[in-house]
Formats: structure tokens, sequence, C-alpha cells
């Protein structure tokens, strides 16, 4: 996604400062169905970490 602003990273505590300068940090964001995050991980989770967090049943659902 784009995000000119910086709204949406903003918001999901992604942004990094560099004195004045903004840069977005990778982060993966898994939202469940029920408006929840149910994954939050910074950098390049695998697919299968992605999809474990994010599969139906409470217990799939990790901490992060």
């Amino acid at each position: 996604m784009v995000d000119k602003n910086f709204e949406v990273s903003t918001a999901y505590d992604a942004v990094m400062r560099l004195g004045l300068l903004k840069l977005i940090r990778r982060t993966v964001v898994g939202i469940g169905r029920d408006g929840t995050v149910v994954f939050y991980e910074r950098g390049t989770p695998t697919t299968g970490e992605i999809l474990d967090a994010v599969a139906p049943g409470p217990e799939s659902r990790q901490e992060r």
C-alpha cells in the first residue's frame, strides 16, 4: 500500500525517524475478521507464521 502521509504506518508504530527523515519499517499486521490484530511482526515473517496466526480458532492465535 502507499502511505504518503504516514497515517497508517504511524497508527501501527511502523515509522522510523532519522532526524528530519521519516522511513517506514517493514511491518506485517494481520487483522482478524472481528477487527482485532492477530499478527504483528517487523521484518519479513514467513508465510507459515502469518497463516498460522490468522487461521480460524483460538489455538492458532499467537501473541506477538
